[in-house]
């Protein structure tokens, strides 16, 4: 099982369609083969009682001392076997593969039902109908019209079948996938008018009076956010979809280096990471939380403060802590995390981040004493 889940976590979505697609096909194709020659088996051998118990009765009609040639003919030409019995199971005629049996093989045989299958020794197997003291067989001939199905049903009808299981499959398929499209439709439709809208921002910002740049600049970071906000929707969402290929082991303490590396100087930020923590998890996700909690923190930071970050491994994985402190534009942000009682709440990022943590069942907790806020997130200690 921990193979065929290492197999398939390299396996792209593509390919897991086509899997998918695939096997759904292939079982359909095989249930419906099955179903089919279950079908013809049973009316098969419907056909042979319903003509067995009318040759028996034709026989009947001939079981008469006066008439013995005739049965005698008609059972040669319609290639049955025949015996007779008395009440006590003695045998009183045979013809047929019944001259050559002995007397408790031929009494086991009065016990048959009215209609079976019966294997007899050193003939193979025998269609048999007893009623009335009179028993006829007839060699089974069901195997031989099988096969004939068999050839029929891999030549005409399997294509067919298998054809049919594909639609089905592809439409199955399209299901599946049709959330992920959804979403990526929905961020094109809003990273369209955001770009639109940035791009207008950015002509106005030189053409502005000196007291509106600042403002209009600050809607122009604003838009630029919202545009990242929305790939992270995007990312988060394919993620805990399962829809995401790149479910992988990730290197936290190098992620999270190369963030700090890539933010501009203008804060303090003291970091403490333990080298080469490792844990499985979507890369996407990572990016989601180091992001929007260090840019958040950057943001909403005080003149000339600072930022504390610490990553150590534990048991389960990891856990990462910052602190920073922060001005009452940040408690508002910081409470679509922890604080249920502060109804306003622009933390959108922040509000991605406790998606995250709760999807993937990370402990995190916040914590505000005297406007220094403090984060810990770590990873399930069942992980």
């Amino acid at each position: 099982m921990l193979l065929l889940n290492k197999y398939l976590s390299k396996i792209s979505l593509a390919g897991k369609l086509t899997l998918l697609v695939g096997s759904i096909s292939s079982f359909i194709t095989f249930l419906s083969f099955v179903l089919f020659i279950q079908l013809i088996f049973y009316s098969t051998e419907l056909q042979i009682k319903n003509t067995l118990s009318l040759k028996h009765q034709e026989v009947t009609d001939l079981a008469k001392p006066e008439k013995s040639s005739e049965l005698a003919n008609y059972l040669r030409l319609n290639d049955l076997s025949l015996f007779i019995f008395d009440e006590n199971n003695e045998v009183v005629a045979r013809y047929g593969i019944y001259r050559n049996l002995d007397s408790e093989t031929l009494k086991s045989l009065t016990k048959a039902k009215e209609y079976e299958d019966r294997m007899i020794l050193d003939y193979g197997e025998y269609d048999m109908y007893t009623k009335n003291n009179i028993q006829i067989s007839s060699k089974n001939t069901i195997l031989y019209i099988l096969k004939g199905s068999l050839g029929k049903t891999i030549i005409i009808i399997l294509p067919i079948i298998w054809f049919v299981s594909i639609a089905v499959s592809v439409f199955v398929a399209k299901i599946f996938i049709s959330p992920i499209m959804k979403a990526r439709n929905i961020s094109h439709e809003l990273k369209t008018p955001l770009t639109r809208i940035v791009s207008t921002l950015q002509l106005l910002i030189d053409d502005v009076p000196f007291n509106l740049k600042e403002k209009i600049k600050n809607s122009y970071e604003e838009l630029l956010n919202l545009g990242d906000h929305v790939d992270s929707i995007l990312s988060m969402y394919s993620a805990n979809k399962t829809y995401s290929d790149k479910i992988s082991i990730i290197n936290i303490s190098r992620e999270l280096n190369i963030f700090l590396n890539d933010i501009p100087k203008t804060i303090t930020i003291n970091a403490k990471i333990e080298k080469d923590i490792s844990y499985k998890i979507d890369k996407n996700l990572i990016h989601i939380i180091f992001r929007n909690l260090i840019s958040n923190a950057i943001k909403y930071n005080t003149k000339n403060g600072y930022i504390k970050i610490k990553l150590k491994k534990i048991k389960s994985g990891w856990e990462l802590s910052m602190e920073n402190p922060t001005g009452n534009r940040n408690e508002t942000f910081y409470s679509s995390l922890g604080n249920e009682d502060k109804k306003e709440s622009h933390g959108l990022g922040m509000t991605l981040v406790k998606d995250i943590c709760h999807s993937k069942n990370f402990d995190i907790q916040i914590s505000n004493t005297n406007n220094i806020y403090k984060i810990k997130i770590a990873t399930p200690q069942n992980k």
